[in-house]
């Protein structure tokens, strides 16, 4: 099995396998980005949460391969997302593009900065600032009142 039919079988509500239980035939998944119920396999793109182009400029061009494979390949960033959110996406980083979902956005750019916690990627000063001050601004709108 694929890593992306893993993925889809592990993030779908329901699924429905091939005859030979090789592949997702239909299923259904809720788009984080869109907020839309996606059941045809066919329109859903694995994203990589911290692309792997702005990762490379980052740091990741450093790595050796077993590195950047395991960074590639790490379940907890990818997401399977609508095909159009991911292209819209593209190499972006929540400073550039967020999710259409206004609802996802604090828990997108709190999961990208643990991506590059956890993956040691290289921030520059300014961009680590601007990254706290987006999550902030993002997650305070999700606290309720007081």
């Amino acid at each position: 099995m694929t890593l992306r039919h893993q993925l889809l079988r592990d993030t779908a509500v329901t699924v429905t396998w091939s005859e030979d239980g090789c592949s997702v035939v239909r299923g259904k998944w809720i788009d984080p980005y869109s907020g839309r119920e996606l059941r045809d396999p066919a329109d859903i793109e694995v994203d990589h949460l911290i692309p792997l182009a702005w990762a490379w400029r980052h740091g990741a061009d450093a790595w050796d391969d077993e590195r950047r494979y395991a960074f590639a390949t790490d379940p907890r960033f990818l997401i399977p997302v609508l095909d159009a959110e991911n292209r819209r996406k593209g190499d972006s980083d929540p400073l550039e593009w967020l999710p259409s979902d206004s609802a996802y956005h604090c828990a997108y750019v709190t999961r990208f900065m643990r991506g590059v916690l956890t993956w040691d990627l290289d921030l520059s000063v300014t961009e680590a600032a601007d990254l706290r001050r987006l999550r902030q601004q993002l997650c305070a709108r999700d606290e309720p009142a007081s």
